[in-house]
């Protein structure tokens, strides 16, 4: 089953370029806009979608990292591409939902920055090292290698290689009811994946995410139950890489300032439950120590609508701790931001050290996102299968895939998708 209604422009102001998109019921208006053409009115959206990281994530003002990012306007040597995608039905107000491709551009490199681009990297491949035999090496160590793999007779076709990431989604925080609500970031999701792969040069897609995200949020049931989700590799599959050798690379004070700021994100949560209700066994942590930030998460958290049964039972674990159950609970992924002031030593611990807090955080737990490296093509070819089912399910009509472009009409699945000529590239 393909949809109907496909139309694709590629002739706007300031290289953007549209796909207007219809999914049974649903119309997706897609934009992609160069990050150096981004006005006021579209940096002001991306904004807005961005507010849910503070909210689900903490950070204070340090969530500002996230919301206005330095490679938003893709100035040199990065080239920056930015895609709004509002999706909506008759009657009902439009979601819109974001994303952000970041690539380095070769022709702003010099020949040394070209051969190393160490710290212009952008953070989703800086993040990342690699188990070996002998210790471990940078994850771009590993995608350069691939990247000359795929392209042999190219200087640097590891710059071909796209950092992707940023998906936010405005309104956030509302209750979604039906399938059809929380189905439509699916929806609008898959057709900025059609955009973005459109006549894409790049080699691999580099991803860090968190499972939540490909599990929960961008796919759809089909009408037989089966959940389509986007394909989000695993970059230890996409390069023949041992499973688990790619993790955060603890040592290096970028990540432990993401891990300590947004640890809802950045460390997995059963790990943490597990080493907070030792510490207290242990009496390292107190009750006590908990108290205030479980206190303070209740107040606010129940001004912004939260769960009424769940604000008790924190309540009534402050009184009486079950130090597992407590621990559970404040190591959720949006709960862990109200224990970050014991981790930066905001609020003194009383028998141990922020530090010593950190260290055990950093040493004991696994990460809480994985690298995905995802092939242009395959990624499109995903998207689709996401569209066709959201199709079956608020659609049924069949139609074939083709667009509606300046230049006519086009199909819009196959070869075309993420298989541009490296000259393409800036």
């Amino acid at each position: 089953m393909r949809v109907e209604g496909v139309e694709l422009r590629g002739d706007l102001p300031g290289g953007r370029r549209e796909l207007r998109i219809r999914v049974g019921s649903f119309t997706v208006v897609v934009v992609e806009i160069p990050g150096r053409s981004l006005n006021d009115r579209e940096l002001h959206d991306i904004e807005r979608a961005r507010g849910s990281y503070p909210a689900m994530w903490g950070g204070g003002h340090e969530g500002d990292v996230f919301a206005h990012d330095p490679l938003d306007g893709g100035g040199p040597p990065y080239r920056a591409w930015h895609y709004c995608a509002s999706v909506a039905r008759a009657g009902e107000p439009a979601k819109l939902v974001v994303m952000r491709k970041v690539t380095l551009a070769a022709s702003e490199l010099t020949e040394e920055q070209r051969a190393d681009p160490a710290d212009l990297l952008p953070l989703d491949i800086r993040f990342w090292r690699v188990r070996t035999d002998v210790g471990s090496a940078p994850l771009w160590n590993a995608l350069r290698n691939h990247a000359r793999l795929l392209a042999p007779h190219e200087d640097h076709p590891e710059l071909r290689i796209a950092s992707m990431g940023r998906v936010a989604a405005y309104p956030y925080g509302e209750q979604q009811r039906t399938a059809r609500e929380r189905e439509r970031t699916a929806i609008a999701f898959a057709a900025i994946q059609l955009l973005a792969t459109h006549g894409d040069p790049s080699l691999l897609y580099v991803w860090s995410l968190c499972p939540e995200l490909r599990d929960r949020v961008v796919g759809v049931h089909d009408v037989d139950g089966t959940h389509v989700v986007p394909a989000f590799t695993p970059t230890e599959e996409q390069l023949g890489l041992p499973a688990g050798s790619v993790h955060l690379d603890n040592a290096s004070p970028v990540v432990q300032e993401h891990k300590t700021t947004f640890p809802g994100y950045f460390v997995d949560n059963e790990d943490a439950a597990r080493l907070i209700a030792r510490l207290l066994d242990e009496g390292r942590l107190t009750p006590a120590d908990l108290r205030e930030p479980t206190m303070r998460l209740v107040a606010r958290e129940s001004a912004a609508g939260g769960d009424p049964g769940l604000m008790d039972e924190l309540v009534a674990l402050v009184a009486e701790p079950d130090h597992h159950r407590l621990a559970d609970l404040l190591t959720r992924p949006r709960l862990f931001q109200y224990l970050v002031p014991l981790l930066t030593g905001n609020r003194p611990l009383a028998r141990m050290t922020a530090d010593e807090l950190r260290t055990l955080l950093l040493r004991d737990t696994r990460d809480g996102p994985f690298s995905s490296s995802v092939v242009p093509a395959a990624w499109a070819a995903s998207a689709w299968a996401v569209v066709d089912a959201a199709e079956r399910k608020y659609g049924g009509a069949a139609g074939p895939q083709t667009a509606t472009t300046s230049g006519g009409s086009r199909r819009l699945a196959g070869p075309t998708w993420g298989a541009a000529a490296a000259g393409s590239m800036p």
